[in-house]
Parts: structure tokens; sequence; C-alpha cells
């Protein structure tokens, strides 16, 4: 009798320590793997950060000019102030109806093109972009084309229109008669 009560003690004891170190292996467990998962997201978020300062970086490091050109007056900007822009964007503006973008960096910075016609946008990346201005959006997948009518962008008639590639803003249609 007394070797199962020895036998039964020994058993319990056993199951006790079993039990107690599979509990601290869960807790943790846990604890790494919410490190785990916290490092993870971290990480995602830096990616993240970077990819943003990337793409803002490209804007910073244009020259003085395309830097000037890509930031548009207020509306409550001076007479001067919206002159000093518009004469940026008639220096800067490339009279064509062909808009290559490439990994969002248009070429060219500026067109310059008739509100009677039509644009050809061009994708010559490997990754698709949405292209954006005002209420004016479209989808150009990977290596793709579309024609757009330059009345589609042109919501207030001639002027100046900036227009963003992912959300950032990346160029300027200069909409003339």
């Amino acid at each position: 009798m007394i070797d199962k009560k020895e036998r039964l003690l020994t058993v319990g004891i056993v199951t006790l320590i079993v039990v107690a170190a599979g509990l601290g292996y869960l807790i943790y467990g846990d604890y790494n793997l919410g490190s785990k998962i916290n490092s993870y997201l971290d990480t995602k978020s830096e990616e993240a950060k970077q990819d943003s300062q990337a793409s803002t970086s490209l804007q910073s490091e244009l020259p003085n000019d395309a830097q000037g050109v890509l930031n548009f007056p207020s509306p409550d900007a001076s007479e001067e102030e919206r002159s000093r822009h518009s004469d940026l964007v008639d220096k800067l503006a490339v009279e064509t109806n062909v808009l290559e973008i490439a990994d969002c960096e248009p070429t060219p910075l500026v067109i310059r093109v008739s509100e009677e016609e039509s644009i050809n946008i061009k994708n010559t990346g490997d990754v698709s972009h949405t292209i954006q201005s005002g209420d004016f959006e479209i989808f150009l997948p990977a290596n793709g084309e579309k024609v757009v009518e330059v009345k589609s962008i042109a919501e207030f008639g001639l002027g100046s229109y900036g227009y963003s590639c992912d959300g950032v803003l990346e160029g300027v249609i200069n909409v003339i008669p």
C-alpha cells in the first residue's frame, strides 16, 4: 500500500512539474510571441515610413524650379505668387500629348496641351499606378497606357492642374486654348 501511495505521490509531483513547465512555456511563449509580433509591426511601420520618405525625397531631389512648379499657390496667395508659379509652369512646360510615367516619375514634369486634345498616359514601369487630379482618376496597369480627354482632367477650364501618382503630387498639366 505504501508503494502505491509513494508511486501516486511521485506521479502527482511529476505531473505538477510538467504542468508548471508547460504553463511557464506558454506564458514565456506568449510573451515572446508578443515581442515577435511587436518587432514585426515595428519593421513594417519603418518600411512604410521609408517608402513615404522615399517618395517625398524624390520631390526634394528635384531642382528648385521643379520643386517650385509642384508647389501650387494657395487660394489666398498674392497675385505675385500666382504669377511666379505661372511663369515657372511656362518655363518648364513641354508641348506634348504624351505623358510617360515610370515608378511615379513623369516625363516630362510639365506638359502643355490644348483643352481640345487628349493625352496618352503611358506607364512604362513594372508596377501599376493610380493617377489623380481633382475628381479625375485612372488606374494604369504596369506597362499599360490610357488615352484621356483633357476636358476630363481640366474641370475648371484653362490653367495648370497638378496630378498625383499613388497619392503623391508628381507633375503638372498646363491646359491652353
